[in-house]
């Protein structure tokens, strides 16, 4: 069986990576999520983190009986590819203003 370009299975719950820009995570907003039969919005929070998930309800694959499961969208946050002078400096700005260290234990 060949793998899809956007799902994985789990039962009759699919599950899709949607990435994200830096931008969407910090700020929120709507952001369109790939389903079977097109895209759905889903609303970010501000502050949403890398890896969390946003549950769709009735997205997922059909049953016999007309049931469906959900599709489970994974936020994966992306850096831009191109980095330039201005975005570093804007990183550094921000590294020094809001130190924060997400490995750290809590």
């Amino acid at each position: 069986m060949q793998q899809h370009a956007h799902f994985r299975r789990a039962g009759n719950d699919l599950r899709a990576d949607v990435p994200v820009t830096v931008y969407e995570a910090v700020l929120g907003g709507k952001v369109r999520v790939p389903t079977l039969d097109g895209t759905a919005a889903i609303n970010l929070p501000q502050g949403t983190r890398s890896g969390q998930v946003f549950r769709l309800r009735g997205r997922g694959v059909a049953t016999a009986d007309g049931a469906a499961g959900d599709l489970l969208a994974r936020v994966v946050i992306q850096a831009p590819e191109d980095i330039d002078d201005d975005l570093i400096a804007l990183m550094e700005e921000f590294r020094s203003q809001h130190p924060y260290d997400p490995r750290a234990e809590k």
